[in-house]
């Protein structure tokens, strides 16, 4: 069941699902494992503020700003797969200075596998 927003009165914590129906409760607490921006969007339907309120502050950012920001910044990621034929003598690397990509990782070396026409899978 998913879980679109939250109310607290003297009961406890009510939960309602998208179409607005309670899920059977009150519950006595509510803990969100969640990402960012589901997380504080969520929040942000309660009714009382909570120690979670500040700390489920989110933002989306092109790259992370200065160290201390009052809240977490996302940020896309993209993922490029590609094959290569044959094996590279090596598993994962950090790329320096390029400003996109940032490490390359074999698929097929970190899962043990193989690839029937000896190919590797690249990330």
């Amino acid at each position: 069941c998913w879980v679109a927003s939250i109310w607290w009165d003297s009961a406890g914590w009510h939960l309602y699902d998208k179409r607005g129906r309670e899920i059977p409760g009150p519950f006595g607490y509510v803990v969100m494992a969640h990402n960012g921006k589901c997380a504080d969007m969520l929040i942000k339907t309660a009714n009382a503020r909570t120690m979670g309120h500040a700390a489920l502050r989110c933002r989306f950012v092109p790259q992370a700003t200065v160290p201390g920001s009052d809240r977490l910044e996302l940020s896309s990621l993209f993922v490029v797969v590609i094959a290569t034929k044959g094996d590279l003598d090596f598993a994962a690397a950090f790329v320096d200075e390029d400003p996109v990509l940032q490490l390359v990782s074999c698929n097929t070396k970190k899962y043990g596998v193989s690839v029937a026409d000896g190919r590797s899978i690249w990330t």
